[in-house]
């Protein structure tokens, strides 16, 4: 089962919103690259791997964005979290602009 939800993303004094789709389903999350650009927190990775999102297909991965705390449904979170970035276009498909997976389901504890 998946829905959608409004993100708040905070990093450092930055901050960002997304629709986001909440699926567990799907084993990492992501966020697209002009939020990442935006927040200043896109980092290289040393080198680029490849993730399978349903709807969408096979995606390269080489930036990670750590945010520092989120909102989410009205409730603040205060984990520092891992994101894959992903090109904007990447997700068009599923009309969102970032994705909450099994791994932020697990780290964030949501229900």
């Amino acid at each position: 089962m998946h829905m959608y939800v409004m993100l708040g993303l905070f990093k450092g004094e930055r901050f960002e919103y997304a629709r986001a789709l909440v699926d567990a389903g799907i084993s990492a999350s992501f966020v697209i690259d002009t939020i990442a650009e935006a927040l200043k927190c896109s980092e290289e990775l040393d080198r680029h791997f490849n993730i399978y999102i349903p709807r969408v297909g096979s995606v390269k991965i080489d930036r990670i964005c750590v945010i520092d705390k989120a909102i989410i449904d009205s409730s603040l979170v205060e984990l520092k979290t891992v994101f894959n970035v992903i090109q904007s276009n990447a997700l068009k498909p599923l009309h969102c602009e970032a994705i909450l997976g099994r791994d932020v389901h697990i780290w964030w504890g949501l229900v």
